[in-house]
C-alpha cells in the first residue's frame, strides 16, 4: 500500500464525518423548527377554537339572560295587569253594592217620609172632620153630625178648624225640618264612608 494514499484517506474520512454530522444536525434543527411551528400552529388553532367556543357560550349566555329578563318583565306586567283588573272588579262590585244599599236606604227614607206626612195629614183631616160634629154628654161619648149647625156651633167649628189647620202646618214644618236634618246627617255619614274608603285605596296603591 502506498503510504501517501493512506494518509490522504485518513485525512478525508474525518471531514466526511464532520460534514455528515453537520447535515444531520441541520436536518434535526429543521425538524425541530418544523415541529415547533406545527406545535405553535396547533396551539393557535386550539386557542382559536377555545376562544370561539367561549365567545359562543358568552353570546348564548347573554341571549339567555336577555330572554329571561324579558320573560320576567312580561310576567311582571301580566301580574300587575291582573292585580289592577282584580282591584277594578272589586272596586266596581263595592260601588255597585254601595249604590244598591244607598238606593234601598233612599227608598226606605222616602217611604218613611211619605208615611209620616200621610199619618200627620190623616190625623188632622179626621180632627177637622170631627170639628163639625157634636158629641153627647152621656157615657159613652158619641159623636154625631147634625143636619144643620147653629150659628154659634158654626163659629165654634170654624175656630176649631182654623186652630187645627195652624197646628197641622206647624207640625208639618217641624216634620220637614227634622227629616231634613236626618237627611243631612245621612249624607254626611255616606260622604265620610266614601272618603275613608278612597283614602284606604290610595294607601294600598302607594304601598
Amino acid at each position: 500500500m502506498d503510504p501517501e494514499v493512506v494518509v490522504e484517506s485518513m485525512v478525508f474520512l474525518p471531514e466526511q464525518e464532520r460534514l455528515r454530522d453537520q447535515e444531520e444536525s441541520s436536518q434535526r434543527r429543521d425538524r425541530r423548527q418544523r415541529m415547533g411551528l406545527d406545535e405553535q400552529k396547533r396551539g393557535q388553532r386550539f386557542l382559536g377554537t377555545l376562544m370561539g367556543t367561549l365567545g359562543k357560550f358568552q353570546k348564548e349566555s347573554v341571549f339567555l339572560q336577555e330572554k329571561n329578563a324579558k320573560r320576567a318583565e312580561i310576567e311582571a306586567r301580566l301580574a300587575e295587569c291582573m292585580r289592577k283588573e282584580k282591584e277594578a272588579l272589586e272596586e266596581r262590585a263595592r260601588i255597585e253594592q254601595d249604590e244598591k244599599q244607598r238606593a234601598a236606604e233612599r227608598l226606605r227614607r222616602a217611604s218613611l217620609r211619605e208615611f209620616e206626612k200621610l199619618s200627620l195629614e190623616t190625623y188632622y183631616k179626621n180632627e177637622m172632620a170631627s170639628a163639625r160634629a157634636l158629641k153627647t154628654t152621656t157615657l159613652p161619648v158619641l159623636f154625631y153630625q147634625p143636619w144643620k149647625l147653629s150659628s154659634k156651633e158654626e163659629e165654634r167649628a170654624k175656630i176649631r178648624i182654623e186652630e187645627l189647620e195652624r197646628k197641622y202646618q206647624q207640625e208639618l214644618k217641624e216634620l220637614e225640618e227634622r227629616l231634613s236634618r236626618e237627611d243631612n246627617l245621612y249624607l254626611k255619614d255616606v260622604d265620610t264612608s266614601l272618603s275613608a274608603h278612597e283614602t284606604c285605596q290610595i294607601n294600598v296603591d302607594v304601598g
